[in-house]
Order: structure tokens, then sequence, then C-alpha cells
């Protein structure tokens, strides 16, 4: 085993106190994080000493500590203890009062609790934990999760997501309101058909399309501008053809490889999936994307909508949308999967077959009623919260005001409806 991994496995012995375990298990992993970063992992996999045999390798019996540890900064990004049964000499807290664990948080991940993460939840045996600046939401999000036994025996800890530093934030002072950001909330009020599935029926409602708006007003960030890891390139080029394709695809099954090598995690080397999509590679992918349609949708050129191709732990997958697509919430959509090295299809998903139920329902009625006056209703019920959102074109936190509401109003009768409870 190489020197650092040696390391590392001794650190996670003394840490949570596995004396009574042995090393089963180890492997390499590397991921990219929200921020477009590289991250190595070396995951270990220790089984109590007096379990002897297992009845196949992937079985992992109660007790075992699944653990993971950031290679580069020696980190500890999670400690499963399957079963929430420990075999450990120490990681015991030392009372079970919330003060406690949070002091513990702290001394292990280095944050500062009520400036840099705050209590989400509590329940029996768990504490769960949110990224925030200055009590302040931020996103991408940043979870801890805590467990523990009735003996104060850690049995799961979890930290993911991101947890900004402090040179990453430009504080402010939050100055957003619903009458400052007024017009903008009207465009992002939407007619939908909202599926009920108790009264199998399509509801058009007037929402909210949540959006981030800059504190200063100067810009607007797409509520899902995080969770893209790897590199991605819009294309919105709607797909033609004159003929079918008889030519039919072996589908293969998808294996996603993210495993690494020592040399790859000591030298920090870039995730491939991070390399920016060529132009090359973007004609090539619109180029065999064709094809698959005139392969298994031969009568809809003109139909489809190429909207963007993201790298996927060594495939580029190639997201399709309906090119002229309705007012449903959930809408027609295709996934093809591209070898990133041949720029082959391998395989493709259709979500068709997750939206038949909903072709049965029958629509509620046509709306009657006009954005402005649903809007005139809907506006008490519009919030807009401060958050700290990550802008990578600037590479830093800034605080902007999340545009959202947790209802919707019918646009034939006027009703203000729960989202949660349709």
């Amino acid at each position: 085993m190489d020197a650092r991994l040696s390391e590392l496995v001794l650190l996670a012995n003394e840490k949570f106190g596995l004396e009574d375990y042995r090393l089963e298990r180890h492997s390499l992993y590397r991921k990219i994080d929200s921020l477009c970063r590289t991250r190595y992992l070396l995951s270990m996999e220790w089984f109590p000493a007096h379990i002897k045999s297992v009845p196949d390798e992937d079985y992992n019996p109660d007790g075992t500590a699944v653990i993971e540890v950031n290679v580069g900064n020696g980190e500890f990004e999670s400690a499963i203890f399957v079963g929430g049964k420990s075999y450990a000499s120490r990681t015991a807290f030392s009372s079970l009062g919330t003060a406690d664990m949070i002091s513990w948080v702290e001394r292990e991940t280095k944050l500062v609790y009520g400036k840099q993460f705050k209590l989400q939840r509590k329940e029996e045996g768990e504490l769960h934990f949110t990224a925030s600046i200055h009590d302040v939401s931020v996103s991408p999000p940043g979870y801890i999760e805590v467990h523990y036994d009735n003996a104060g025996m850690l049995t799961f800890f979890s930290l993911s997501g991101t947890f900004p530093a402090e040179e990453m934030v430009q504080a402010d002072t939050f100055e957003l309101s619903l009458e400052k950001v007024e017009e903008l909330a009207l465009e992002q009020t939407k007619l939908i058909e909202y599926p009920a599935s108790e009264q199998k029926k399509l509801l058009p409602l007037y929402g909210i399309e949540e959006i981030y708006i800059r504190n200063d007003l100067t810009a607007t960030l797409p509520f899902d501008i995080i969770g893209d890891k790897g590199a991605k390139l819009d294309v919105d080029v709607i797909l033609h053809w004159e003929s079918p394709l008889k030519q039919r695809l072996n589908r293969q099954y998808i294996k996603y490889n993210d495993r690494a090598t020592i040399e790859q995690a000591l030298s920090g080397e870039q995730h491939p999936d991070l390399r920016p999509i060529t132009k090359e590679e973007q004609e090539r992918c619109i180029a065999v994307v064709t094809d698959l349609l005139r392969q298994f949708y031969p009568e809809d050129s003109g139909r489809w909508i190429l909207k963007r191709l993201d790298r996927d732990l060594g495939y580029i997958l190639a997201t399709l949308r309906p090119a002229h697509p309705g007012n449903q919430l959930l809408k027609r959509k295709l996934g093809i999967f591209i070898d990133g090295d041949t720029l082959e299809v391998v395989n493709y998903i259709d979500n068709d077959i997750m939206l038949e139920e909903f072709e049965l329902f029958e629509s509620d009625g046509p709306p009657v009623l006009s954005r402005e006056a649903a809007f005139e209703i809907l506006k008490e019920h519009i919030t807009v919260t401060p958050c700290y959102v990550y802008d990578p074109d600037f590479d830093q936190y800034v605080l902007c005001g999340k545009l959202d509401s947790q209802h919707a109003v019918h646009a034939g009768s006027g009703e203000v409806i729960t989202l949660n409870e349709v």
C-alpha cells in the first residue's frame, strides 16, 4: 500500500478507535464537487475482528465501519457503522446534549457553528445541519448529518456539499422585498398543467418558477445553476432528417467509472469530466443523436431539440426535449448516452413510461384568469428570502433573494392551492 494511503488508514484507525476491526477492503475514487473541483477519496471498509468470513464480496455485516477520507487534505467525509452498531473503542460523545454534539462537529470539520453551519432539525438519535453564512442559507447547499446510539457512540457521520470559506463570500445586507422585484415576479408566474393524482385530473395552475435575484438587482441566477458537475455545453438545436435509418442500436449497459489510481490522486489530476466539450465532439454528438432518432423515432423530424451535452463519468449525456412543449409540469425527456472516447451512442432513456399514467388524466377545465389577475391573488403567498448563491462567473458567493412560493392559483376558479397538498 502507498505510504499516503497507509497514513490515512492509520489515521482512521486512531480517530475512530478501530482496534477491534480489520481493514477488509479499500478503494480510491474521484468525484467533482459542486464548485467544479476534483476530489480524490479513499474508501475503507473495516470489519469487526470477530467476523471471520462473509457470504460474498458485496456484503457488509452489521458493525462494519465504512469510512471515506479526502486524500488531499485528510478530512473525513463520512463514517457509517452498518446497522447502527459500533464496536469502536472511542468516538463517544461526552454527553447526549446538543451543545456537546455541535462542539464535536466543529472539531471534526473545522467549521464554526452559527457562522458556517446551522442546525436544521433534531430527531431521536440524529442531528441534521446545513451550510450557512451567518445563519443565511447557501446554494449549492452543504449538509452534515450525525447519528448516535443510547450509549453516545457515533453510528453515522456525513459531510457533503460545500461550506464557503470567508474569502469566497461577498458579504452584504439583504434589502430585497417583493415590492422591489414585483415586475420580475410577474414574469416568473407561469401557467402549468399540474397532475393531481387523487383526482386523476390536470389542474390549470399559475405558480412561481423559482429564481435567484441578486441583492443589487443587477442580475438573476437560475434556480438550477448548480448541480451540473461535469463540463456542459448548451446546444439548443432542433433536429431534422429526411429518411429513417434501418440500422438498430445494440444497447449496452451503462458502466460508470469513478475509480482512480494513487498516482492520479497524489498529483491532483483534474477529473476528465471537466474537459470542455469541443466543437468537433459537439458536431459528432449531433450526428449520432440524430441517427438514433431516425432509428427509434423516425416520424419525429423537427419535434425534438437537443438542449445540452454533459460529461458524466466517461460518457457524454445528450438531453433532448420536445421542440414545442406544452404547459405540462412533467415534460417529455430523452437522455442519450454517448461513449466519451468513441463518440458512439451506447444507450438511451425515454421518460414516456413515467408519463403514461398522466395521459389518462382529464383536464380540470380551461384557464379563465389572466396571468396578471392570478398574480394579484398569489402575491401574498410569494416569498423573497435571503440566500448566498455561488456565481461561477465570479467564483464568489453573492447575496440573492430566492423568489418562490409554495402555493398556486387555479386558473379556472381563482382558488389558492397549497402545492404539497395536491
